[in-house]
């Protein structure tokens, strides 16, 4: 499913030749997903408030919460379910006229795909190794390969799986 991320209009103002970007993602389990669905069909992620006995609620503040207290329940009740996330970004486009693929997997938990990666940002700014003024996104100042290996190597960051597909022209090392 398409959600928005600031990724869509940063990424190509940032990187040279990048046309198009687009995030999709979901949720596991199944479920839980139809469930969002459903609540976005019925109106119940609108941040429109609304009048419940007096106090202004917005339908999303009120699924968030609702959403919260029923995860105590499922993770209470001894249902097992699974718990991390994870991450795909595919690049596709041409070097010298070839088609060529990048895709980047990884599975983490909330913690290693949020709260890490700001840490790694803020100790690299910390280091002046992120040291251009002004505000950017990050694909706008922060060294990818050093951001990419200083998070990878991080103790229990989670999985990371990279394929490349390109044309082969020569011999196979």
């Amino acid at each position: 499913y398409y959600f928005g991320h600031p990724e869509t209009v940063t990424i190509p103002r940032y990187i040279e030749g990048v046309e198009n970007v687009c995030c999709k993602g979901t949720f596991i389990p199944d479920e839980f997903r139809e469930a969002l669905l459903q609540a976005e069909a019925f109106g119940l992620l609108s941040d429109q408030p609304i009048n419940v006995k007096g106090y202004e609620v917005t339908p999303l503040d009120f699924t968030a919460s609702f959403v919260q207290v029923m995860i105590k329940r499922v993770l209470s009740s001894g249902l097992k379910t699974p718990v991390g996330g994870s991450v795909m970004i595919k690049v596709t486009g041409e070097r010298d006229g070839e088609p060529v693929m990048y895709q980047y997997a990884g599975t983490a938990r909330m913690r290693e795909g949020t709260a890490t990666p700001a840490a790694v940002g803020a100790e690299m700014l910390a280091k002046n190794e992120i040291n251009k003024p002004g505000v950017y996104a990050p694909e706008g100042c922060v060294p990818p390969k050093k951001f990419l290996n200083s998070l990878i190597g991080r103790e229990g960051f989670g999985d990371v799986f990279i394929t490349v597909q390109e044309k082969l022209t020569g011999e196979i090392i």
